[in-house]
């Protein structure tokens, strides 16, 4: 779907959704502040930000997740972008935001931030408040601040004294009081600036004392800040410690990580102590032959089934296998009862597919008298409800020749998804030419021999694999149903409203409708490709946590008073929440296994 630039005020209540919940965004700050922000509660960060790429003016894009607590805005990037917080503050007022911005790296450490006028007001004074306490400048003595190189640990050294004899002293006394009265007397503006670095420098000694040796480049950074601050080189000072203090975040966390795994180690149980493991084998073995029988199944009959065995595989996780024998008893007699699929049928199928294709293309051609040509309304209508009447049935014979294994597979897809992109377009005189196109290798497939490469990729998948396949085949296919199911709608309304005064408004908006299903868009289908296509491991998993994510924003937008009322509608017979449910349920069913 081609990108629509958000409204300002469309733009605004995305920015304060960011109170309710983490949300998506990408920021493509441009030249002569043509800014572009995408806000997303769905897509990816890094899809966002390939669309800020192609359609801002700027070369570079920030792309993460935002919240909103109280006055400040806060970022988690994956790139760093330089700049980002000033620039994102700037835009952000012109949209009457006041926020203060803080750009946080995907661990939590800060990289950079940008407060507001008022915030940044409140800072300096209270840096400034210790200094006016001190005592007069005549007889006040000057804190510096010093780093043992050894160990990188920050020290304080006042009147060229050190509290620890092995520090040395970077500056000596005479050099320092010369120093001192080469510079320029300081303003109460860079007095109160230079408080607060101090301060912000102190704040690090503790912590980067803490780390021993592994700090000794913090220790040595902290040091050139000293000398930075000394020379009036202020901005480089706070730039240099907004590094120092994101690095020590970073180390800090390592080594909360190696110390958790150094405790889990020493906590784990000895081999006498640790209680011996569940041996699932032979259920996780039955749940498998379960979830096989359940392909030859229609989803009627399927779903019953799919419930226990998602229960099953459940327990099977938990190790609770006296629960898992339970429900896989449960689903294996419920299997065994249910109709036995007919692979006879899929040559019938096909046929009547071909007589579908058949009969709509004869009805679309003028006869030979007719001089006039049709109208291209009327035209286009006629391929809508042809569309309509093949695609379901065309999609039945695609699954059984998948399932059966014959003739030119790749073609078969090919046509068909071609078939589906044109719909989607809303080019039905295409789609209907590619759908007849699809059932002529239909019928070259039933009379085919079983392909040989796909039986044996097939056999040695892995079942879970298998499952996570037809899963997503029969979303897919649920997905351009939807889009069917809203047509046959449509041209209903259209139909019963079109020449009465009064509706004609209604008439005119029933496109609006398709605006209901961009919330259900192909998050989904892309995340279990990509499931497919990597190996049992962690990453398996956090793709199955998304795909589980995804379908639980689905649910929601299905719970929607539209879609729990569009099915009532009044004009026309249709099945569009439910039949999503049931497509949505046995995707989380092959998750679950």
């Amino acid at each position: 779907m081609a990108y629509v630039p958000m409204k300002t005020e469309e733009l605004k209540k995305m920015v304060m959704m960011g109170k309710k919940r983490p949300m998506n965004f990408a920021y493509n700050p441009g030249p002569k502040d043509e800014d572009l922000m995408i806000i997303d509660r769905i897509k990816q960060p890094d899809v966002l930000g390939r669309t800020a790429k192609k359609e801002g003016k700027g070369t570079k894009v920030a792309a993460g997740t935002f919240e909103l607590e109280g006055k400040k805005f806060s970022i988690k990037v994956a790139k760093e972008l330089p700049g980002l917080a000033k620039k994102l503050r700037k835009y952000l007022k012109k949209l009457d935001f006041s926020f203060s911005i803080e750009v946080l790296d995907l661990e939590g450490a800060v990289l950079e931030a940008d407060l507001t006028d008022e915030e940044q007001q409140q800072q300096d004074q209270k840096a400034a408040a210790p200094a006016q306490e001190n005592a007069p400048a005549a007889t006040q003595t000057e804190t510096q601040e010093t780093v043992d190189e050894t160990d990188g640990r920050l020290t304080q050294v006042q009147d060229g004294k050190q509290p620890e004899a092995n520090m040395p002293d970077p500056e000596p006394a005479e050099q320092h009081s010369e120093t001192q009265a080469t510079q320029e007397p300081p303003t109460a503006d860079t007095s109160a600036q230079r408080a607060a670095l101090s301060e912000r420098l102190r704040a690090l000694q503790e912590p980067v004392a803490a780390l021993g040796k592994s700090g000794a480049p913090l220790g040595k950074a902290a040091a050139a800040v000293v000398a930075q601050i000394k020379a009036g080189s202020l901005e480089t000072a706070d730039a240099t410690l907004t590094k120092i203090e994101a690095g020590l975040a970073k180390a800090q966390a390592r080594a909360a990580a190696v110390q958790e795994a150094e405790n889990a180690a020493d906590a784990k149980p000895t081999e006498t102590d640790a209680k011996p493991a569940i041996d699932t084998t032979a259920v996780r073995a039955r749940a498998a032959a379960v979830t096989k029988g359940i392909e030859g199944l229609q989803n009627a009959e399927a779903d019953p089934i799919k419930k226990l065995l998602v229960q099953a595989l459940t327990a099977i996780k938990a190790q609770d296998v006296p629960t898992a024998d339970t429900m896989l008893t449960e689903a294996e007699t419920a299997l065994q009862n249910a109709p036995a699929a007919d692979p006879e049928k899929i040559e019938e199928q096909t046929e009547t597919a071909q007589n579908a294709a058949d009969a709509n293309t004869a009805e679309t051609e003028p006869e030979a008298s007719e001089n006039v040509p049709m109208d291209d309304v009327k035209i286009a209508a006629k391929s809508k409800e042809k569309w309509e009447a093949m695609s379901a049935q065309i999609q039945t014979s695609v699954d059984a020749a998948m399932q059966a294994r014959r003739g030119d597979l790749d073609a078969i897809n090919r046509a068909f998804n071609f078939a589906k992109s044109q719909a989607d377009a809303a080019d039905f005189t295409s789609a209907v030419a590619a759908a007849t196109n699809t059932v002529k290798l239909l019928k070259a497939a039933a009379i085919a021999p079983v392909n040989i490469r796909a039986q044996d990729a097939a056999d040695a998948a892995p079942d879970n694999v298998v499952a996570y396949r037809k899963s997503r085949i029969d979303w897919n296919k649920t997905r351009t149903g939807l889009q069917a199911e809203l047509t046959k709608l449509q041209m209903a309304i259209e139909a019963q409203t079109n020449g009465i005064e009064g509706l004609e408004e209604i008439t005119q908006n029933t496109g609006v409708l398709f605006d209901y299903l961009d919330e259900i868009d192909a998050s989904l289908e892309t995340t279990l490709d990509a499931l497919l296509g990597t190996p049992d491991g962690p990453e398996r998993e956090k793709l199955k946590d998304e795909a589980i994510k995804i379908i639980g924003t689905y649910r929601t937008t299905l719970d929607s008073d539209f879609f729990k009322s569009v099915d009532d509608n009044g004009f026309t017979n249709t099945a569009i929440r439910n039949t999503a449910l049931t497509a949505l349920f046995g995707v989380e069913t092959a998750l679950a296994a």
